[in-house]
C-alpha cells in the first residue's frame, strides 16, 4: 500500500539526488563559483565513496560486531549531504525570515526521509543514525570549505524552480544500488569464504 513514508523515501534515492547532485555542481559553476563546485563535486563523491564502502564493509562482515547494523542507509546519508549543501547555499544568498524557512523545510525533509527507511522497515534506527550521521560529517565538510570561497551571487530562480521540477520529473524512479552490492558481496564471500 502506497504511504507518505513510500512517497517521502522516495526523494532519498540516489537516482533522485545524484542528478540534483551534478545539477547543483552545474549552477555553481555557471555561477562562477567554480572553486564551490569543485568543493562539492568532490565532497560529494567521496561520500558516495565512504558509504559504498561502509556498505560493503556491513554487509561483508557486520553480523560479527553486533551492533545493529547490517547497512548504513544511503538514502539518509545522500539526503542530507545533498539536500543539507543545497540548502546551505541557499541560506548564504538569502536572510530573515526566508533563510528560517529554507532551514527548516530543509531539515524536516531530511528527517522525513530518515524516519521513513526505518517505518517502511528497509533499515533499522542504527543504520539510519549511521547514514545520517556520514551525511553529516561530509556536509560539515561541505560547509567549512564553502564558508572559505567566495560568495558569488547565484540565480535562486533557477534553484527555486528547478529543485521543484527535478524532483517531479525524477520521482518513482530507483537505483538498485543495494541490491548489486549485496550480490557482489555474495559473489566474494562465496569465493573466498571469509567476511569479504
Amino acid at each position: 500500500m502506497f504511504t507518505i513514508s513510500n512517497l517521502v523515501t522516495q526523494i532519498g534515492d540516489l537516482a533522485v539526488l545524484l542528478p540534483l547532485a551534478i545539477a547543483t555542481a552545474i549552477l555553481l559553476y555557471i555561477s562562477k563559483n567554480r572553486q564551490a563546485a569543485m568543493y562539492f563535486a568532490v565532497i560529494f563523491t567521496s561520500c558516495l565513496a565512504t558509504m559504498g564502502l561502509l556498505k560493503f564493509f556491513f554487509l561483508s562482515c557486520g553480523g560479527r560486531f553486533r551492533i545493529g547494523i547490517e547497512s548504513p542507509s544511503g538514502h539518509a546519508a545522500a539526503s542530507t549531504m545533498v539536500l543539507g549543501s543545497i540548502c546551505l547555499i541557499a541560506c548564504f544568498q538569502v536572510s530573515g525570515f526566508v533563510r528560517m524557512l529554507i532551514a527548516a523545510v530543509t531539515v524536516s525533509l531530511i528527517a522525513a526521509i530518515a524516519v521513513s527507511r526505518v517505518v517502511l522497515g528497509a533499515h533499522s534506527v542504527n543504520e539510519v543514525i549511521a547514514g545520517t550521521v556520514t551525511g553529516m560529517f561530509f556536509l560539515a565538510l561541505f560547509a567549512a570549505a564553502y564558508a572559505r570561497v567566495p560568495q558569488k551571487p547565484l540565480r535562486l530562480t533557477l534553484l527555486a524552480g528547478g529543485i521543484p521540477l527535478m524532483l517531479v520529473a525524477l520521482y518513482g524512479s530507483h537505483l538498485p544500488i543495494e541490491v548489486w552490492l549485496r550480490r557482489s558481496v555474495a559473489l566474494i564471500s562465496n569465493n573466498n569464504h571469509t567476511c569479504f
